[in-house]
């Protein structure tokens, strides 16, 4: 948005970063993860990794949070897309459990995506909800 509206940032970089320490309690007390996935993948890379084990380690300090797989899919879209999707939650779902989360915990959720601004078919993407009560 700062390239759009205002023009190529300085050779020195963006204007702005967010403090680190911010960005680690905004993870620390935020109970959404989510996975993002290339277009048509299942592939969980190492950036998808590291959000499966946050999310497996919030669950795992707990243990009376319920763990919610919130998968985003156009109602109007393509078979192929549905199951890719499950394909992907199956995967997540085995990574937590890999990781000590009892799968009984675990839920799916379908959110259309045509409700979340912003959201398009390429959003490929899988959030991980850890909460309590």
């Amino acid at each position: 948005l700062w390239v759009q509206h205002c023009g190529e940032p300085a050779n020195t970089g963006m204007p702005w970063q967010i403090h680190p320490n911010i960005v680690a309690r905004i993870h620390r007390n935020s109970p959404d993860y989510a996975v993002y996935f290339t277009q048509w993948s299942a592939m969980l890379d190492q950036e998808a990794l590291t959000v499966i084990h946050a999310a497996a380690a919030r669950a795992q300090e707990s243990p009376e949070a319920a763990v919610t797989l919130a998968e985003y899919l156009d109602p109007e879209g393509p078979q192929a897309m549905v199951d890719l999707s499950r394909l992907r939650i199956q995967l997540i779902e085995d990574k937590l459990t890999e990781q000590g989360v009892d799968r009984t915990r675990m839920a799916r959720v379908t959110r259309n995506m045509i409700d979340v601004p912003g959201m398009t078919q390429e959003s490929q993407r899988v959030d991980i909800v850890v909460r309590a009560g």
